[in-house]
């Protein structure tokens, strides 16, 4: 696909975005027809937050329905149209069908999709309600840079979502550099256009950083209802054997419904065969999900794991966020993750359904590792992982729960 170089992304001149009429008593009526499931009273202030033209913050736990708040304005006012930055091809596909179930026109734009003029179109006459675009796309496409000046696109643009928002601070380094790039969309939007961050985890540093990185109003509206999970047991337990033998997940043979997390791919991969050579389990009931597998391999896995074809998913990053599963026993923590935002992410993937009762269990050396805490983790995360108090507690105190 060709690019385009004539274009100034920061000379666009600005578009007036009014205020929304927001009537409560409708927004309940209309999720309910349409989602079948009434709306939380924080889920309906953020709207009205977004309705009068406020950037707003949510922080809540997996499962609270942090999805939920940006579909709502797709049914409230049908004129709308939603950019959502997704981190993840299968988090955005996996909501993108929501809507189409509920049948708003939307669309999931992968790296690898060819955008077509056709496609281009549509979107620049607002045929679509819900865009989901990976922030590289944003900066690299030379179609999906045209939107900015489409009178339609943006006179219809009702706010710019950055789900799992935790990942700009974590990512928007050398792993991902377009993460640390999103605060640039205000230069392309129409002035008045709202930003919603969505996650589970802002410890305080991560949110300032945030605030910071999208250039938010002084006007923010900020929700936190908390992440705790009390329907989710913390559980901290040692290696009893060499980390790299893998006989301290002996226990996966009861076959209760688990994602175990490593930190590398190479280690799921190990764990795979040891969990099939020394133990001898249905090779049928295990899997490896990961970044190199193909897209039709990660969805077919994911849809095995839904159906309980699969009950033990070994995994890295690439299955965590927004993996919409709700019967999910246990999930496991193998060694000592990056951070603390990263482990409860993982652990968070437990027991989404509110009526069951799960497991997050770490499992960690007996020692802290030496030398700087910045190399190997953040001290938060040893707070939480060498306490000889309340872990809910230690939570608690670090997220403002």
């Amino acid at each position: 696909m060709s690019c385009s170089t004539s274009f100034n992304l920061y000379s666009v001149p600005l578009a007036t975005n009014s205020t929304k009429i927001f009537d409560e008593q409708e927004a309940i009526l209309r999720c309910l027809h349409t989602f079948n499931v009434p709306p939380k009273l924080k889920q309906l202030e953020v709207v009205s937050a977004l309705a009068r033209r406020q950037d707003c913050i949510l922080i809540a736990g997996c499962g609270w329905g942090k999805t939920l708040v940006y579909f709502l304005p797709l049914i409230i006012w049908p004129d709308c149209i939603i950019l959502i930055l997704s981190p993840l091809k299968a988090l955005a596909e996996e909501q993108q069908q929501k809507l189409e179930i509920a049948e708003i026109p939307s669309i999931a734009i992968k790296g690898e999709t060819v955008i077509t003029q056709e496609i281009s179109n549509s979107l620049g006459e607002g045929r679509y309600r819900a865009v989901f675009l990976s922030p590289e796309l944003i900066f690299s496409s030379a179609r999906i840079k045209n939107l900015w000046r489409q009178p339609g696109w943006r006179k219809r643009l009702f706010a710019v979502v950055v789900d799992e928002a935790h990942c700009i601070d974590s990512w928007g380094g050398k792993f991902r550099q377009e993460y640390g790039r999103i605060g640039e969309l205000r230069s392309m939007v129409p002035r008045e256009t709202p930003f919603l961050a969505t996650s589970a985890t802002l410890p305080p540093q991560i949110l300032e950083n945030i605030k910071k990185s999208l250039h938010f109003r002084s006007d923010t509206h900020m929700v936190n209802v908390g992440n705790d999970r009390p329907n989710i047991k913390f559980v901290v337990t040692e290696f009893r054997y060499p980390m790299n033998s893998f006989h301290d997940l002996k226990f996966l043979m009861d076959f209760k419904k688990t994602i175990v997390y490593f930190n590398t791919r190479p280690a799921a991969e190990s764990a795979r065969r040891f969990l099939l050579q020394e133990l001898c389990l249905d090779s049928n009931k295990i899997a490896v999900y990961h970044s190199i597998k193909s897209e039709t391999f990660k969805a077919d896995i994911l849809e095995r794991f839904r159906k309980d074809k699969v009950l033990i998913l070994l995994a890295t990053e690439a299955v965590g966020m927004g993996c919409d599963i709700n019967n999910i026993i246990r999930v496991v923590q193998y060694g000592i993750p990056l951070s603390l935002a990263s482990l409860i992410q993982r652990l968070g993937r437990a027991a989404r359904d509110s009526k069951l009762q799960g497991v997050g269990l770490t499992i960690v050396p007996h020692n802290p590792p030496q030398g700087s805490v910045k190399d190997v983790a953040d001290k938060d995360l040893f707070a939480f992982l060498y306490t000889k108090t309340c872990r809910r507690r230690v939570l608690d105190g670090i997220f403002g729960n």
